[in-house]
C-alpha cells in the first residue's frame, strides 16, 4: 500500500521543523533494546556543527530511518550498526535539482558489518520484492519492500540515497536531505522523482487563467497554517447548537459519512431531539462537557481519530461512561466486542432508516425508563442479600432467581439490562444454563457477569468462550469489582449514586492510564511492524520489550518473569506464532499469560486455530489500534471494566 501510494502520487508531504535531538532520541528509543538483546554494538554520532532543526516531513524521515536501520539489524548477526548524522560538504554535487540548490544538505549515514551486498545485486535491491540474497528470505523473513519504499520517500522529500557495500564486509546507506525543502513550491526533478507528472500542484492552488503555467508558490508556513485551520473545521452540516435551550434533549452525532449522517439527523429530529454534529473524534469530550447530550451516535470511521478509541475513552471516564453510545459502521464479527466495551447499541456498515429509527426508539425508552432491570441468579439467599446491599439504588430494580429453571422463566417474560450469575446452582451448572440461554434466548446485547469467589481457570474461560459466542461475558471476584462492572453495563450515572457507592467505584475503577507500567512483549519478524506498535502504544505508559522470532520470544519470557501480556505475530519464518504459543503454554507458569494473536490471515477457522494453539484472543492486520488497546485492557485482569 505504501509503495502504490508513492508511485501513484497520492502521498503528500507535511513539512515541519524537527530537532536533531528528537531524531536522536527516537532512534535510541527504538533500537537500543534490540542492539543490547542481540549483543550488537550500536552508536549514534551527531555532528557538533548540526543546526538545531531540519525542515522536512518528520513522519516520512522516521520511516526511512526505521527501514534502513531495521535492514541493517536484520542482516547483521555480529559486529556493529552505526548511525552518523552530519552536514554534507557544500562543494558536493548530487545531480539533484533540489539538493544542489539547497542552502545546506544533511547526511544520515547508516553503516553495518552485516552480510553485505554483491556488486551485481546492488542495482536491484531498491526494486520492489527484491533482497540481496534470495535464500535470506527463509532465514531472515521480510518482503523486500523496505528499501523500495525508502527510495520513493527519499525522492518525495527532495533527497537522494547512496549505497556502498561489499559482500561479507557490510553495507553503508547514506540518506541526503535538504535542510529546508518546500515540497509544494519547488517541483521535484523528474529524473529523481517516482511520481513524474503526478507532482503538479492540485488544481485549487491555481486560477483558471494560470492553468498551463507555473503554479503560484506557497510557503511551508502558509500551507501548515492552512492545514491546521482545516483540522479545526468541523462537519459542514448545520446543527442546532445556536438554538439549544436548557431543557432540550441533545444528541451528539460524530460522523463524516454524508449518507448515514443525513439519516441519523433526520430521525433524531423526528424523535424530538436537538442535535450537535461534528466529524472530529478529538472534540467529543469537549462537546459532551459543553452540551451534556443524552446520547451519542459515534461512527467508527472518522478522519482524525479512530472511533473505537473514542468509545474506549468515553467508557473509561467515570464522568461520561453512563451516556448511551451507539456506534456505527461496525462489521458483524466486531459487534460482540462493541457491546463488551460498553456500547449501548450497534449499527452495521450500512444501516437502513428503519434501523436508525429503531435506534432513537431505544434511546427514548432508555431516557424515560425510571430504573434499570437486573437479574441476579444466585441460590444462596445470604449471598443474594449481600449483592443487593452493594448494588441497590433508586435507579435499579433487582430480580432474584434461585435456580436455572426460575431464571429461564424470568428471561422468557421480560428483558433485563444485565445478568449476574453464580456458577453453582442446585438444578444445573452455570455452564449448562449459559448453553440453554444461548440456544433458546439469544442474549447478544445483554451483559452476563459471572460472580464467583474464585478466579475462573483458563480451561473454564475457554469453555465459556465456546458456549457463549454471542454473550458479553465478564467475571467479578469481589463485591467492589461486581459493583463497578454492573454500574458500567447498566449505564448508571456516578453522580446519582450514594456517596459511599461513588467512593467504592472510584477506588475500584482504573484511571485513564490503566495500562501504565504494564509490561508487554511484542513478537514480530518484521521490525517495521514492531516499530509501528511501539509508536502507537508508547503513550499508554507501557513497558515494552520486543522479539523478532519465536525463539527469541521464549528466551525473553524466561529472562523476564513479569511480562503481563504478549502480542504474537503468526506468520514468522523458522518458528511461526502457533508453534511459539504452544511452547509458551507448556510452561506451567505461563499458562494464564494473556496472548493476543496478531495475524494478516483472516480466513474462516483462523480464530479457533489461534485459540487452540494457546492464544487468549485474536486480531487481524492491518491492526485497528483502537480495538487492540481495548483487547489489551480486557485481558489485563487488573484493568477490566
Amino acid at each position: 500500500l505504501d509503495l502504490s501510494k508513492i508511485e501513484s502520487g497520492v502521498v503528500t508531504v507535511d513539512n515541519a521543523p524537527i530537532s536533531f535531538d528528537e531524531i536522536e532520541e527516537f532512534v535510541e528509543l527504538t533500537f537500543r533494546h534490540m542492539a543490547d538483546h542481540r549483543k550488537i554494538d550500536f552508536s549514534i554520532d551527531m555532528a557538533k556543527n548540526l543546526p538545531d532543526y531540519i525542515e522536512t516531513d518528520s513522519q516520512r524521515l522516521k520511516q526511512i530511518l526505521k527501514n534502513l536501520l531495521s535492514n541493517s539489524f536484520k542482516f547483521t548477526e555480529k559486529g556493529s550498526v552505526d548511525l552518523r548524522v552530519f552536514v554534507a560538504d557544500r562543494k558536493r554535487r548530487f545531480n539533484s535539482g533540489v539538493l544542489d540548490k539547497a542552502s545546506q544538505v544533511i547526511g544520515f549515514e547508516i553503516h553495518d558489518t552485516g552480510i553485505g551486498i554483491s556488486k551485481e545485486k546492488q542495482h536491484i535491491i531498491f526494486e520492489a520484492f527484491q533482497q540481496a540474497e534470495g535464500s535470506t528470505s527463509r532465514k531472515f523473513g521480510g518482503t523486500g519492500l523496505g528499501l523500495s519504499i525508502s527510495k520513493g520517500l527519499t525522492n518525495l522529500l527532495g533527497g537522494a540515497m547512496e549505497l556502498e557495500s561489499e559482500l561479507g564486509q557490510g553495507s553503508t546507506f547514506t540518506l541526503y536531505l535538504p535542510l529546508n525543502y518546500d515540497a509544494l513550491s519547488e517541483p521535484q526533478d523528474s529524473a529523481t522523482s517516482p511520481i513524474n507528472k503526478e507532482n503538479a500542484l492540485p488544481e485549487e492552488y491555481s486560477s483558471e487563467s494560470d492553468k498551463g503555467q507555473k503554479p503560484k508558490e506557497k510557503s511551508v508556513k502558509a500551507v501548515l497554517a492552512e492545514n491546521r485551520l482545516n483540522l479545526t473545521k468541523e462537519s459542514p452540516w448545520e446543527d442546532d447548537r445556536a438554538i439549544i435551550k436548557t431543557k432540550d434533549k441533545v444528541v451528539l452525532i460524530i460522523m463524516e459519512n454524508p449518507h448515514l449522517l443525513e439519516g441519523v439527523r433526520e430521525k433524531a429530529k423526528a424523535h424530538g431531539y436537538k442535535y450537535i454534529i461534528s466529524n472530529k473524534g478529538s472534540l467529543v469530550h469537549e462537546l459532551v462537557n459543553k452540551y451534556h447530550p443524552v446520547a451519542v451516535v459515534l461512527d467508527t470511521q472518522l478522519p482524525d481519530l479512530d472511533g473505537w478509541k473514542v468509545l474506549d475513552r468515553l467508557k473509561n471516564d467515570l464522568e461520561t461512561r453512563n451516556i448511551p453510545v451507539t456506534i456505527t459502521s461496525v462489521k458483524k464479527q466486531d459487534k460482540p466486542l462493541a457491546y463488551k466495551l460498553g456500547a449501548f447499541n450497534v449499527l452495521g456498515l450500512e444501516p437502513n432508516r428503519q434501523k436508525i429509527d429503531q435506534l432513537f426508539g431505544y434511546v427514548t425508552e432508555f431516557i424515560k425508563k425510571k430504573h434499570k432491570d437486573l437479574l441476579v441468579i444466585e441460590d444462596s439467599t445470604s449471598d443474594f442479600e449481600q449483592i443487593e446491599a452493594i448494588l441497590k439504588g433508586d435507579d435499579i430494580k433487582i430480580t432474584h432467581a434461585k435456580n436455572g429453571k426460575e431464571a429461564m422463566k424470568h428471561l422468557a417474560r421480560q428483558k433485563f439490562d444485565t445478568i449476574i450469575l453464580d456458577l453453582r446452582l442446585p438444578d444445573m451448572t452455570g455452564f449448562e444454563l449459559v448453553t440453554k440461554l444461548e440456544k433458546d434466548l439469544p442474549l447478544e446485547e445483554v451483559p452476563l457477569i459471572v460472580y464467583s469467589a474464585k478466579d475462573l481457570s483458563k480451561e473454564e474461560m475457554v469453555k465459556f468462550k465456546q458456549i457463549s459466542k454471542g454473550i458479553i461475558l465478564k467475571t467479578a471476584t469481589s463485591p467492589e469489582k461486581l459493583l463497578d462492572l454492573a454500574s458500567f453495563y447498566l449505564h448508571r450515572s456516578l453522580k446519582a449514586l450514594p456517596n459511599d457507592t461513588q467512593k467504592i467505584i472510584k477506588q475500584t475503577h482504573p484511571s485513564a492510564s490503566i495500562m501504565m507500567g504494564k509490561k508487554v512483549l511484542i513478537v514480530d519478524d518484521d521490525v517495521r511492524n514492531i516499530f509501528a506498535l511501539v509508536s502507537a502504544l508508547e503513550d499508554y505508559g507501557l513497558e515494552m520489550i520486543t522479539a523478532e522470532s519465536g525463539a527469541m520470544a521464549i528466551d525473553l519470557l524466561k529472562e523476564h518473569n513479569n511480562v503481563d501480556i504478549v502480542l504474537m505475530d503468526i506468520m514468522m519464518p523458522e518458528m511461526d506464532g502457533y508453534e511459539t504459543m504452544q511452547l509458551i503454554r507448556k510452561n506451567k507458569d505461563l499458562k494464564t499469560l494473556p496472548i493476543i494473536a496478531v495475524t494478516a490471515k483472516a480466513m474462516k477457522g483462523d480464530r479457533e486455530k489461534c485459540l487452540e494453539a494457546g492464544a487468549s484472543d485474536y486480531i487481524t492486520k492491518p491492526v485497528d489500534m483502537g480495538q487492540l488497546v481495548s483487547l489489551m485492557r480486557i485481558w489485563l485482569h487488573e484493568t477490566e471494566y
